[in-house]
């Protein structure tokens, strides 16, 4: 009874010296990387993963872990649909990555996920479970913020409510903006981006790749501190076709030589199609080139 009694109350002058803190995801805890291969992410859609194992020739219907594998990386995006609004069904869905370096969920407002409202309150509840339970979790992810959500009403005050749902406790969890070089010029989009942790850009248009760079420098120009990360297609949605080799292997090389120069501080690879020469090509480039050392690690 004494032994019991004098551990009760060092816990009590522990816990009042605050060295009892309640849980919080330290910046520290992603995984920094140190090679090209260690800033390449794959885009999963889960709500597309058909059953069985898939080739190179099926990408489009492998799950998340599977679409990883078979491009050779480890960091995922979990997108499509986003966050299920279902806690059970969205642990099981990171439960199955739960292998994975480094990972991103898309997120959709509360409610049926479309918006308006756009509310994040439920959806920042479950990121923060999630982010104590997966420490590999960076990030939450707006898909389409520069076109569709911007359309249907979203304002950049709705970011700064997600960043206050996340609180000061989860630094390491950051806001992904999803933008197309196609809304850099549109009316009051740097103040969205202002309010981002990461410019996500994309060229949805293969054949505009030849001035990726300039959106990359203007950018770079307007948010000289804000990280960008690359989003490269492997199939031509702007045109509605294949891409073609050429300017698979262009956006390619210019962000390997964005990422030496420090430039970008990631890359992600979608398609929802199947191509099987366009996912072999990519495949083939990360192999490689995955195991070069980056000049700057971030």
């Amino acid at each position: 009874m004494r032994m019991s009694a004098l551990l009760l109350v060092v816990c009590i002058v522990i816990c009042s010296l605050g060295v009892v803190k309640s849980p919080a995801i330290a910046a520290d805890t992603v995984a920094k990387p140190a090679t090209v291969r260690d800033m390449i992410w794959v885009w999963g859609n889960p709500e597309l993963a058909k059953p069985g194992p898939h080739t190179l020739a099926t990408f489009a219907s492998a799950d998340p872990a599977q679409r990883a594998k078979l491009l050779g990386v480890s960091n995922i995006v979990m997108a499509g649909m986003g966050l299920p609004n279902d806690d059970a069904k969205a642990d099981e869905l990171t439960r199955q990555v739960a292998a994975a370096t480094r990972l991103v969920w898309e997120t959709t407002p509360d409610g049926k996920g479309i918006g308006p409202p756009f509310v994040y309150k439920k959806r920042m509840a479950q990121i923060r479970r999630l982010a104590q339970k997966y420490p590999q979790l960076e990030g939450v992810l707006l898909d389409d913020m520069s076109t569709g959500k911007m359309d249907r009403g979203f304002k950049p005050e709705h970011i700064r409510h997600m960043r206050e749902e996340l609180s000061d406790k989860y630094p390491a969890v950051k806001i992904w903006g999803v933008t197309y070089t196609m809304s850099l010029q549109r009316p009051h989009i740097n103040e969205y981006l202002k309010e981002v942790d990461i410019i996500n850009l994309w060229e949805w248009h293969s054949d505009r790749l030849g001035d990726f760079e300039k959106h990359v420098a203007h950018c770079e120009k307007l948010f000289p501190d804000k990280p960008i990360i690359l989003g490269l297609y492997l199939y031509d949605y702007g045109g509605g076709k294949k891409i073609s080799l050429e300017r698979l292997e262009f956006q390619c090389e210019l962000a390997l030589k964005l990422a030496h120069a420090g430039r970008i501080e990631g890359i992600v690879f979608l398609t929802i199609n199947d191509d099987e020469k366009a996912v072999r090509w990519a495949a083939d480039w990360i192999t490689r080139v995955g195991g070069q050392k980056l000049a700057k690690v971030f």
